[in-house]
């Protein structure tokens, strides 16, 4: 059974106004970074204690190998916490 949704994913083409937007117009709190060769290419952004959104730079999700591709090449995700089975 489903219980909550855990995290969700968008893309971004600018970070620093997506971080802004998120932050200091909805209140949301940075959770933390995604770094590679010390360039930012994502981040968390913490909704509860248990719920996230997670924004990375478009293009970079599969660049970085987080996940296959999905259907349609599309760059979008969502994880569901569920309880066991």
């Amino acid at each position: 059974m489903i219980k909550s949704l855990a995290h969700v994913c968008i893309l971004s083409r600018n970070l620093d106004r997506t971080l802004d937007f998120y932050c200091s117009t909805l209140g949301l709190e940075k959770g933390f970074d995604f770094l590679r060769d010390g360039e930012l290419f994502g981040f968390y952004l913490k909704i509860t204690d248990r719920q996230f959104l997670e924004v990375f730079q478009t293009g970079e999700c599969r660049a970085a190998g987080l996940w296959p591709p999905a259907p349609g090449n599309q760059e979008s995700y969502y994880y569901l916490k569920r309880s066991k089975i």
